[in-house]
């Protein structure tokens, strides 16, 4: 491991261009820097290397480390003005009143529509907008939901449509915990959605933008039907989709959320593992060919034509897009040099993708791809040597445990503050799902090669089938078994690079011996559990009364401390979809567990109290109380539910209060009446479906 270390500085120049720009980057997203600086600051940087580069030799060794200074500059500007023009080109074409008006737009759908529960759904580009008989070219991109009918359930990538619609702004996140739809929205350069009737729209015709894009998008509906025609079983049938191509429309939630508990989601999210198979594959093919001087030309050009022709099966997905990059600098690199650096491939490939799409930098599959190859490299062969057996098989087993393992280590901070959640069986689990699932996915390629041949093609599809019954089997009996992952885990970015710097601690220790290393481990230890210890003191002395926004339903936490009791529609609590994306990563969020009863929570009818906060619920069944002989104090929240039949003037009048909240139960209606007699009391009306989830501090 050391010389893997000494190689991942000394040898990879790609490595030391990549932190810089990647250093600009980050400073230009979190504090956007000015086009005019960042030009004088390239124009500054680039005319002293220039002037510095031409001198004489001892010139240049004089002032060494101010040219290496001023070439940092100049990659940390280069980063920056990388993302202000990303980002400049992600913003929609401005349109004045475009959330307030009905406008006529002309529109070229970019992909297929896919069904969702009650609707279609397809991303579409604006091309122009029609005002009288003129045609005002624009480019923004937007998403359309899709009344069902048959035929808009047959529009295509490349369809041209004309709409007259309204726009809305995609929503933010609207619950404590929930993943922020709008901020990855803004990152693909989404900011509106439409929602369509039948009779909204016309098709015009079709012309697709891109041959190449809807020859992918045909031939991934070919490899969807031929898995469907062959494999028995939805359930199966859904999860080859998954694994082959990423097609993710037919898995089943529970069995996401298993795949998730158990820590083998990325089997079937299309990743580095997928394309570091078909990689090893094809270096396996190519063995046998020697090491000829043809042969060291063929062999890359054979892998990476390999690997680009598995991504184009596979649909081109930015995270195909992405891995296949990391492989082919790596089939370079190994080309180019027998001892090539494998991290200077992979600084290369990194540099290369966040020079096409910065953004990458804040997406998890790129974030997890790369320290799971980088954690590889440093740490599998370390690990595998530790323990010297002399059985085969069971050195084979080994083997896989060790490069488990090794993929964790730098993986482990992003995962606990992505995810939450720590798989305890996760060696287990991918002891038995990674060999499975990387049989099935050979298996997948071998049945579209067979599907023209159905007498070999069904026995084919029922193996698969059994394969992928018994991974699923076993995934799910593992998720059954207690403790199956740690939960609610809430850790903040400082916490994340101070388990970077534990991990580094401890590895400079076993390669060097070094006691300071311990000590200096120990104290970022120290470090990340006072932080830790704050939060969980926090947590112990937090009272809340939480109203989610769920649509035409009613769900309210009472949290004290660390528990929480529940009130509201008994069926949101069948809701599995409810629970998975809405109740449970508030909970996580709060770290709390439910309780059928809690000391500093009353409930009796419509009155619910918690802590000092005093809330009466008005709902469908609500009678308005006799007009007080004296004076009532306010109760601190009413909660209007489930459209109730009552005059909001009479109620305030007879219920005072100091905050109304109008929660997902109610129409838009309902919620605008009561919003503009609170606005006449000079009372504040929170509507949850526009706001989001109400939090009250009851402490």
């Amino acid at each position: 491991m050391y010389a893997a270390t000494l190689i991942a500085w000394k040898q990879a120049p790609f490595l030391r261009l990549l932190l810089p720009f990647c250093t600009g980057i980050v400073i230009q997203f979190y504090t956007y820097c000015p086009p005019i600086y960042l030009i004088i600051s390239a124009t500054i940087t680039t005319t002293v290397v220039i002037l510095l580069s031409n001198s004489s030799i001892t010139t240049l060794f004089k002032f060494k480390y101010q040219l290496a200074y001023t070439l940092l500059i100049l990659l940390t500007t280069a980063g920056a003005w990388r993302m202000h023009i990303k980002t400049d080109s992600l913003k929609p074409t401005p349109i004045a009143h475009i959330e307030d008006s009905a406008y006529t737009y002309i529109a070229s759908l970019l992909e297929p529509v896919t069904e969702k529960p009650n609707s279609y759904k397809t991303i579409a580009q604006l091309t122009h907008r029609i005002s009288g008989q003129t045609l005002i070219p624009i480019k923004t991109t937007i998403i359309l939901y899709l009344q069902k009918t048959r035929s808009n359930q047959g529009l295509y990538y490349g369809d041209k449509i004309v709409f007259r619609k309204q726009l809305h702004p995609v929503k933010a996140t609207v619950n404590p915990g929930s993943f922020n739809y709008k901020s990855w929205c803004e990152f693909q350069g989404i900011f509106y959605q439409a929602y369509l009737a039948e009779n909204d729209l016309k098709k015009l015709s079709h012309k697709p933008p891109s041959s190449l894009k809807k020859s992918m998008f045909i031939l991934r509906d070919s490899i969807v039907n031929i898995l469907r025609r062959y494999i028995p079983g939805p359930k199966e049938a859904g999860l080859a989709e998954a694994l082959l191509i990423g097609y993710k429309e037919d898995l089943h939630k529970s069995l996401i959320q298993s795949y998730s508990n158990t820590g083998v989601i990325h089997v079937i999210a299309i990743s580095g593992l997928h394309l570091g198979l078909i990689y090893m594959l094809l270096s396996l093919i190519c063995q046998p060919l020697g090491n000829k001087k043809w042969t060291r030309i063929f062999r890359p050009i054979f892998i990476i034509a390999g690997l680009w022709a598995f991504g184009f099966l596979a649909g081109g997905s930015p995270s195909i897009f992405r891995s296949a990059v990391m492989f082919t600098c790596i089939a370079i690199g190994n080309s180019l040099s027998k001892q090539a650096s494998i991290f200077n491939s992979l600084a290369a490939s990194a540099f290369l993708l966040l020079c096409y799409n910065p953004y990458w930098l804040w997406d998890a599959g790129f974030q997890l791809s790369y320290t799971a190859v980088a954690s590889l490299a440093l740490f599998q062969q370390t690990i595998y040597d530790a323990i010297n057996i002399s059985w085969q098989w069971l050195d084979h087993i080994w083997k896989h445990i060790s490069t488990t393992i090794a993929a964790q280590i730098l993986t482990l901070p992003v995962i606990l503050f992505l995810f939450h959640q720590f798989p305890v069986f996760f060696v287990l689990t991918n002891l038995i799902a990674i060999p499975l699932s990387s049989g099935i996915l050979l298996g997948e390629i071998l049945l579209c090669l067979l599907s023209f041949m159905p007498i070999l093609a069904r026995p084919t599809g029922t193996l698969l089938s059994w394969l992928i019954r018994v991974m699923n089997g076993i995934v799910e009996r593992i998720d059954q078994l207690p403790f199956t992952s740690i939960t609610q885990i809430n850790i903040n970015l400082v916490q994340v690079w101070l388990l970077y710097g534990v991990i580094t601690a401890f590895t400079i220790w076993l390669l060097h011996k070094k006691k300071i290393m311990v000590f200096a481990a120990l104290i970022l230890l120290l470090a990340y559990f006072s932080i830790g210890a704050t939060e969980a003191y926090r947590t112990r002395k937090q009272q809340y009364l939480v109203i989610y926004q769920i649509p035409n339903a009613t769900a309210i936490d009472c949290i004290i401390g660390n528990r929480f009791v529940y009130t509201g529609d008994s069926t949101i609590q069948q809701s599995f979809q409810v629970q998975l994306y809405t109740l449970n990563p508030a909970r996580d969020l709060f770290e709390v567990s439910q309780s059928g009863s809690l000391k500093g929570v009353y409930k009796d009818e419509n009155l619910v109290r918690v802590g000092s906060q005093t809330m009466i619920i008005i709902d469908s069944a609500f009678h308005l109380p006799p007009p007080p002989s004296g004076p009532v104090p306010p109760a601190d929240l009413l909660l209007i539910s489930h459209n109730p039949y009552v005059d909001p003037y009479s109620l305030l009048t007879r219920l005072p209060t100091t905050q109304v909240v109008v929660d997902g139960s109610n129409s838009a209606k309902l919620a605008l009446e009561w919003r503009s007699v609170c606005r006449e009391a000079g009372i504040p009306c929170h509507f949850t479906a526009e706001k989001g989830a109400f939090v009250l501090n009851a402490y």
